[in-house]
């Protein structure tokens, strides 16, 4: 995550925006005991018996760009405790791609599904950060933070059966809705001036949660399906 923020210079108001960047891929190879529901729906095309299968490879590769825009008033609460509520805008992009096969026990026949999701989401954001002053420079530090986006999604999902190779289910659909978004940290920090106050450090640690509701739809995609239902995606670290 990139962030950076200025004094506003009026009445200690400040301004924060931020940018989190989340690229990775995972594998997983799915046995017969494994996941029954993803191995009943996963390729519900031609005649091929799921349960003959011996094993699915799954592949999931997301992106998530977010940026987040705040301006906010810190205050006093007493002597030790820090509050800074703040209002802004959350925008940014999901994609998501699940690829998926197997192959007929003893052949060279193979099944493949693969789901896409493309969307993009803005809306307002609400939300405080609380910083507890231990002494010594130590402080806990928590934030919460809601959402509620405008998304624009788009799902195709695209099968290849296996009783027939060469052909090809495409199914495609743009969904338009809203939907909530919850996010928590929680931390510890150090910070203290040095030289007469002319040079300030600070370091920080903190564990994050962040819930995007209704934003899981690869599996409600129009056509074979993986699911049954909107998930939510989740992310924590």
């Amino acid at each position: 995550m990139l962030s950076a923020g200025t004094y506003l210079g009026h009445d200690e108001w400040t301004a924060n925006i931020d940018y989190t960047r989340l690229h990775y891929n995972a594998r997983k190879v799915y046995k017969k005991s494994d996941d029954s529901i993803l191995r009943s729906s996963a390729f519900q095309s031609g005649t091929q018996s799921i349960a003959t299968l011996d094993e699915i490879k799954a592949g999931w590769k997301p992106r998530v760009d977010i940026i987040n825009f705040a301006i906010a008033r810190p205050f006093y609460s007493g002597r030790m405790l820090v509050i800074a509520p703040y209002m802004g805008v959350k925008g940014g992009w999901l994609y998501q791609r699940l690829n998926l096969s197997s192959k007929e026990p003893n052949t060279t026949t193979f099944g493949r599904a693969k789901y896409d999701l493309r969307s993009w989401l803005l809306g307002p954001r609400f939300g405080a950060d609380f910083k507890w002053m231990v002494g010594y420079g130590i402080r806990v530090a928590t934030s919460m933070a809601g959402s509620m986006t405008y998304q624009r999604q788009k799902v195709s999902s695209k099968l290849q059966n296996f009783d027939n190779a060469s052909k090809h289910e495409i199914y495609k659909t743009i969904n338009r809705v809203i939907n909530p978004i919850a996010e928590f940290a929680i931390g510890l920090g150090w910070g203290s001036y040095f030289m007469d106050e002319s040079f300030h450090v600070d370091v920080s640690a903190s564990y994050e949660f962040q819930k995007y509701y209704g934003t899981n739809v690869l599996g409600v995609s129009p056509g074979k399906v993986v699911s049954s239902a909107p998930g939510g995606l989740m992310y924590h670290g």
